[in-house]
C-alpha cells in the first residue's frame, strides 16, 4: 500500500493525461500484485491446515498402533506368565508326589 500511495500523492492537478493514464495503470499492477499475493498467502496457509491436520491424525493413529502394539504384548506377557504358573504348580505337584513316594517307601 505504501507504494500505491506514494504513486496517488504524487498525481497533482497539472499532470498531463498520459501521465495520469501510465499512474493508473501502475496502480492497478501494484493492486493486482497484492491480490496476488493475498491470494498465495491464503493458499499457502490452506495447505499448511492441510498439512498440520494430517500430521495430527497421523500422530493420533499412530498412539493408537503403540497402544495396541502395548496391549498385545501385554498380553503375550500374561499368556506366558500363565504358562510359566502353571508349569511352576506341576513342578510342585510333581515334587509333592516325589516326597510323599519317598516318605511311604521308608
Amino acid at each position: 500500500m505504501g507504494k500505491i500511495g506514494q504513486i496517488q500523492r504524487s498525481i497533482t492537478k497539472n499532470i498531463s493525461l498520459s501521465t495520469l493514464n501510465s499512474k493508473n495503470s501502475e496502480i492497478e499492477r501494484k493492486q493486482s500484485d497484492i491480490a496476488k499475493a493475498q491470494s498465495n498467502k491464503a493458499d499457502l496457509h490452506r495447505k499448511l491446515t492441510d498439512k498440520e491436520s494430517r500430521l495430527l491424525m497421523l500422530k493420533q493413529n499412530l498412539a493408537k498402533e503403540e497402544a495396541n502394539e502395548r496391549k498385545k504384548q501385554l498380553e503375550v506377557a500374561a499368556r506366558e506368565q500363565k504358562k510359566l504358573d502353571e508349569l511352576e504348580r506341576r513342578r510342585q505337584r510333581e515334587q509333592l508326589d516325589h516326597q510323599r513316594r519317598n516318605f511311604r517307601r521308608r
